[in-house]
């Protein structure tokens, strides 16, 4: 076998890939693929974007794909900032 790095496979062979992912699905028993996108947004108290994650749902699993908290955020949850 032969591993190969690309970074853009031709469409057939994601074809190939995604075509295989369900039909093991399928064999397995897992639920149909049924990807959705989902985003989540958080804000501060003032309406700022302080955090954002972008994932999708599919095979009922959530698949984060990014993830950011803005600096001034970091280390700390949701509801309490940081320098508290």
């Amino acid at each position: 076998m032969e591993l190969e790095v690309v970074a853009s496979p031709d469409a057939s062979e994601i074809e190939t890939i995604v075509e295989g992912l369900v039909s093991h699905a399928f064999s397995a028993g897992i639920e149909s693929r049924n990807a959705q996108p989902l985003f989540v947004l958080g804000r501060a108290d003032d309406g700022e974007l302080i955090a954002g994650l972008s994932a999708m749902t599919m095979w009922g699993w959530l698949h984060i794909k990014e993830l950011w908290v803005s600096e001034t955020w970091r280390g700390g949850w949701f509801g309490y900032p940081v320098d508290r």
